[in-house]
């Protein structure tokens, strides 16, 4: 029965020590993630900042990337709108003096 009994605590051992090696990894995992992102993110890098603030961080990076894209997504469907437009006018044949005058060529300020 003596014998039973260390069998039994060997394998609880095993069982422990294998939960904490797969704690271990888990930790270095997100540990490994955290540390991406603080180097991917502007506002993170070079300061010490908890978990928590890096999610928070890189979410607010991630909005500001989908804004700088939509705004560059608006801008070149402007240009081709534009482009669309000079195409049009120069498929109508304006005589070559005019294509090369800058004041004939409407240009609009973009903010």
């Amino acid at each position: 029965m003596h014998e039973h009994h260390e069998e039994k605590i060997t394998k609880q051992e095993k069982r422990r020590r294998a939960h904490l090696n797969s704690e271990k990894r888990r930790r270095e995992n997100i540990k490994g993630g955290l540390d991406a992102l603080v180097e991917l993110v502007p506002y993170c890098k070079n300061i010490q900042e908890s978990k928590a603030n890096i999610l928070k961080k890189t979410r607010e990076y991630i909005f500001h990337l989908m804004h700088l894209y939509d705004k560059s997504q608006m801008e070149v469907k402007r240009l081709n709108q534009d482009n669309k437009e000079l195409r049009r006018l120069l498929a109508l044949q304006v005589p070559p003096q005019q294509q090369t005058q800058p004041e004939n060529l409407v240009y609009r300020a973009r903010s």
